[in-house]
């Protein structure tokens, strides 16, 4: 009897490794097969131009205009002055959180020998 309920609970655990889910295929990518060359993108692999995180927005606006309204929305928006001091705030909360992993030295000035231990001691 006890042969016959342990075979029975290997094949059980046995059983249960299996699985019933189909293999999975993935499916194509929903992209084109290669890039675009028409006469739009004649210029796209160009090496020799500067890349658009470098260029300042001076340079990308040219029109005094529109880069005098920038400057204004700059300097009186205060959501971006509000966005700028939380991000120094996070930053200065990770340094001082960081600097507790660093070993740190702790020197304590006073009299050396016995500490009293309350006002009648």
């Amino acid at each position: 009897m006890r042969n016959s309920f342990l075979a029975l609970i290997t094949v059980a655990c046995l059983a249960s490794c299996t699985t019933l889910e189909p293999a999975y295929e993935r499916p194509p990518a929903p992209i084109p097969s290669r890039f675009p060359d028409g006469a739009a993108y004649k210029d796209g692999g160009n090496t020799n131009s500067t890349p658009a995180s470098q260029i300042g927005w001076r340079d990308f606006l040219v029109d005094p205009r529109l880069q005098r309204l920038v400057e204004i929305a700059l300097r009186n928006n205060r959501d971006l002055r509000v966005a700028a001091l939380n991000v120094r705030q996070v930053q200065a909360q990770y340094r001082i959180q960081r600097s507790a992993l660093f070993p740190s030295v702790a020197a304590f000035r006073g009299r050396i020998g016995r500490a009293r231990a309350g006002k009648d001691a």
